[in-house]
């Protein structure tokens, strides 16, 4: 469950007065931003890369940022265990907050996640075992009293998201919250990869009409979701997808939509660069298309930059060197330049 935090010294952003649309300080607000898990983990030993790298991202016009705000029980953890903290990396923490500050970036911090690369949901249910409590899968995380109160000491899933919501909500009304799932509808008609997205137990729709969540997030993996397409197909695909989820966001949940991961691996056969420029080409016109008619897209978020000198245990296949990508670089400052002209 992400929340978007300003850092003291920013405006704190209103998804309320113009409706569907993000405002600051009183204008339009839109956002082209990046992903960057790993920021609070790399400031534990390279404070330096980690400033280097959000000037670098600041001078491609970037403004916000996505990133984990947890790490629970592993290397460098946050959370040692249930409710013991790590001062070192809070203080790494604290350091990514102020150093995305002073470069003009805000952070959209994620407090959990339903993958086990950094803890996740899997890890409170292993802690859970670890008190004697049964858990029959990692799902435990969304039912069970304790886990429960695992997650909310740091801070069926319709019923999850309402009460952390509400709860992040108590807590602080000036962040925003949002899901931060994919974007799969219920729904088979709708537009989807395949039968079984809608065998997940994501439902845009619904899950994001709830009140305490602010605005609307989707994911967009066409080469993960359709490996046997054409890159034609699967660039038609994410236009469709793209579309769809703003419509839905501008007249059905009246609330701002946020493409807060999109991306494309160099893992698949027969990749090059230019494949990863028109899939990026494409949302951002998408996106662009909406905000400069009125529409409910308020930006996206590049899954994902690294660092200049990152090493490549972090490679997942959709890492962007931005000092190595220059037709890239060239298209995300592009698409900075165009939303910052709607920001009136």
């Amino acid at each position: 469950m992400p929340v978007l935090s300003q850092p003291r010294a920013l405006s704190i952003l209103d998804s309320f007065s113009c409706g569907t649309r993000f405002t600051l300080d009183g204008r339009l607000f839109y956002v082209n931003g990046f992903n960057a898990y790993w920021m609070t983990r790399v400031a534990c030993e390279s404070r330096d890369q980690v400033s280097g790298f959000l000037r670098q991202a600041s001078s491609l016009g970037l403004t916000v940022a996505r990133t984990w705000a947890f790490n629970d029980g592993g290397y460098n953890a946050i959370q040692l265990r249930p409710g013991v903290y790590s001062e070192q990396s809070l203080q790494a923490l604290d350091f990514v907050i102020a150093e995305a500050r002073s470069q003009g970036v805000r952070l959209l911090l994620s407090l959990s996640d339903n993958y086990d690369s950094l803890g996740g949901k899997s890890q409170y249910v292993k802690w859970a075992r670890q008190a004697g409590i049964a858990c029959s899968s990692d799902d435990a995380f969304f039912s069970e009293p304790t886990i429960k109160s695992y997650f909310r000491n740091y801070i069926q899933v319709m019923a999850w998201i309402k009460e952390m919501s509400s709860f992040i909500k108590s807590l602080d009304v000036n962040h925003l919250v949002d899901v931060g799932m994919e974007g799969f509808y219920k729904d088979p008609a709708r537009t989807s990869p395949g039968s079984w997205s809608s065998n997940l137990g994501s439902d845009f729709l619904r899950h994001n009409q709830i009140p305490s969540i602010d605005f609307a997030t989707v994911h967009s993996y066409p080469d993960l979701w359709l490996p046997g397409a054409s890159i034609d197909a699967q660039l038609q695909f994410l236009s469709s997808w793209v579309q769809e989820h703003i419509d839905d966001a501008t007249t059905v949940l009246q609330k701002p939509v946020l493409f807060a991961e999109f991306g494309k691996s160099d893992r698949l056969p027969g990749y090059v660069v230019g494949q990863r420029d028109r899939f990026l080409s494409t949302l951002y016109s998408t996106v662009y298309a909406s905000a400069r008619t009125g529409g409910a897209a308020a930006g996206s978020l590049v899954w994902q930059l690294f660092a200049d000198g990152m090493s490549p245990a972090w490679d997942d296949g959709f890492q962007i060197f931005v000092s190595q990508s220059p037709s890239t670089a060239q298209i995300i400052a592009a698409q900075s330049r165009r939303l910052s002209s709607l920001n009136r």
